[in-house]
C-alpha cells in the first residue's frame, strides 16, 4: 500500500473515531478503586482491599516463571503482616464497556525495585466498581529514588 493511501486511511479512521480526553464518571470511580487498592499497600491497610474486591475475587500471575493463583482474601490476610511500601504507580489505560472494565496498571516498590504490571478486571455491582479478577506479572526494575 502506498504511503499516501495509508495516510488517507489513517485520517479517515481518526475522523470517524470519537476521541475524548475528558474522563467519564465511571472512569473516575475506577481510578478511585485503583488508588484505594494501591493505598492498601502504601499504608499496610488490608481493610482497603475488602472495599475494592468482589467477595470471590481471584488472582493469577507469573512469579519467577511459574503461574501463581490465589484468592483476594489471602492477599488481604498476608497484608496484615507487611510493612507499608513506597510505590510508584501508573495507570496505562482503562477500557469500559457497560458494566465491565479492564485497566492496565504498572507499579514498582521504590525501595526494593520489585515491579508488577497488573491487569485488573472490574465489574459494576450495585452501582459500585469492584475488582473481580487480577492478572499480573512480577519483575525487577531499577528505580532512581
Amino acid at each position: 500500500m502506498k504511503t499516501a493511501t495509508r495516510y488517507c486511511l489513517l485520517f479517515l479512521t481518526l475522523l470517524h473515531t470519537s476521541i475524548s480526553w475528558a474522563q467519564t464518571d465511571d472512569e473516575v470511580k475506577i481510578r478511585e478503586v485503583i488508588h484505594t487498592y494501591f493505598q492498601a499497600f502504601s499504608e499496610a491497610k488490608p481493610e482497603n482491599l475488602h472495599n475494592v474486591f468482589l467477595p470471590n475475587m481471584d488472582m493469577i500471575g507469573n512469579v519467577r516463571g511459574k503461574p501463581w493463583k490465589f484468592e483476594g482474601s489471602k492477599l488481604a490476610e498476608g497484608l496484615k503482616s507487611r510493612e507499608p511500601e513506597k510505590l510508584k504507580t501508573k495507570i496505562y489505560f482503562i477500557d469500559i464497556t457497560r458494566d465491565s472494565a479492564i485497566a492496565k496498571v504498572y507499579n514498582v516498590n521504590i525501595e526494593t525495585g520489585i515491579a508488577y504490571t497488573d491487569y485488573l478486571f472490574f465489574l459494576e455491582v450495585e452501582g459500585k466498581w469492584k475488582i473481580a479478577h487480577k492478572g499480573y506479572t512480577r519483575f525487577n526494575e531499577k528505580v532512581s529514588k
